[in-house]
């Protein structure tokens, strides 16, 4: 994800220049405080700001449209510039979609049920802005090829509002459906998203020929996600059997695909290694969630493996990684956000866990949040500074 060298900078701080820095930014600090503030609760201190929300209804929530939409509205107003050669959103436009963003976090400290109207509006009003940027450049230059891309966000928009038409009418089941439908609606994201980037960067950084790619397994791989995270958004009803074929050939699918990316070398660079690890947790939620059922499994201990070593992983080692790139920096990972990409799949195996041994719950939630904030500390730690200044080669971004 090279830089194009197609805009004049934006007069004003660096970390308006481009959509990723303020939203991986914020995101990540967002979702610190959020599993801080979930962490405290889990152990008897009531600190949630969730409004007409209960805790877990607000955690779940914002760790997925607050912590992770951030993330992927900051990649992908990114990316779009480079995929289109158009100029992105920055500048006063840049400000004004954050804006709406951080507003939408906010609002949940105020007291009373008659804000989640507010939430509500707000919230979506930042999606539909965000689908909106994200759409103008490709349509500008008639890359239809890249509509596509704009499906996956549109529908998470659509389970979001789902998701607070249900919290108006207190329905918690639909909820739920909602909240889960957004974790499969990732998966597809990362199906797309990773099909490209994984096997480029793999083959970039190691000097090897790019894996190649084969029609029947890439729809095999996006179309069988799409169909589990339809299902879920939708309700079709299908039977049990018939959901178990459907993960185990999902499954199969995206293990085919990960063991075709594989490279000489390729453990030897975390940048590329944390990629591999995070997708590598999408076969193994498919297959576990089609598990969950006859093993007894409760359905929120395996929805982490893809909430945490999926999406939480991808998220760290792509922020760490495009952050480099889009600053012009070397891709190089330190030594400290090494530990954070181990941490991160530590946090999201202490979090499966209790599917295998529930007498010990507590520990292995508070082992999960634990090592899943100090990931995402190490982070900031290491990037506030990348983030908030200008590019080291001197070019617009």
């Amino acid at each position: 994800m090279a830089v194009l060298n197609i805009s004049e900078s934006v007069k004003g701080p660096a970390i308006w220049q481009l959509a990723f820095r303020p939203f991986f930014l914020s995101g990540a600090l967002f979702g610190v405080f959020a599993l801080m503030v979930w962490g405290l609760f889990l152990n008897g201190v009531n600190l949630v700001p969730g409004g007409s929300l209960s805790p877990a209804q607000w955690h779940g929530h914002e760790m997925l449209f607050g912590f992770g939409l951030a993330i992927v509205y900051g990649f992908l107003l990114t990316a779009v510039q480079t995929w289109t050669g158009v100029p992105a959103v920055k500048g006063t436009q840049l400000i004004l979609l954050w804006s709406l963003w951080l507003l939408a976090r906010l609002l949940w400290l105020l007291p009373g049920e008659g804000v989640l109207v507010w939430v509500a509006a707000v919230d979506l009003a930042f999606q539909l802005l965000g689908l909106f940027w994200l759409l103008r450049p490709v349509i500008l230059v008639k890359q239809w090829r890249n509509i596509a891309v704009a499906v996956v966000p549109l529908l998470m928009m659509i389970a979001n509002g789902r998701y607070y038409l249900a919290a108006a009418d207190d329905d918690y089941l639909q909820q739920q459906h909602s909240l889960q439908a957004m974790i499969w609606l990732f998966a597809v994201m990362m199906s797309v998203i990773g099909g490209r980037v994984i096997p480029f960067f793999t083959a970039n950084k190691l000097g090897v020929q790019q894996a190649k790619k084969h029609l029947w397994l890439e729809l095999g791989c996006h179309l069988s996600l799409l169909l589990l995270a339809l299902q879920t958004l939708l309700g079709f009803g299908l039977p049990q059997v018939a959901l178990l074929a459907l993960a185990v050939t999902s499954f199969l699918f995206h293990v085919i695909r990960w063991c075709s990316w594989q490279a000489t070398g390729l453990w030897r660079v975390p940048l590329l290694w944390s990629l591999h690890i995070a997708y590598l947790f999408v076969p193994l939620f498919t297959l576990a969630w089609g598990l969950s059922e006859p093993l007894s499994w409760w359905t929120s201990d395996v929805l982490h493996l893809l909430a945490i070593g999926a999406i939480s992983g991808m998220i760290l080692a792509m922020i760490s990684r495009v952050s480099l790139g889009h600053t012009g920096r070397e891709l190089r990972s330190s030594l400290a956000i090494n530990t954070a990409f181990v941490l991160v799949t530590l946090s999201a195996l202490a979090r499966f866990a209790p599917a295998l041994l529930p007498a010990w719950r507590l520990p292995f939630y508070n082992l999960s949040a634990l090592t899943w904030t100090l990931a995402f500390v190490i982070f900031l730690i290491g990037y506030w500074r990348i983030l908030t200044s200008k590019r080291v080669d001197g070019r617009p971004g």
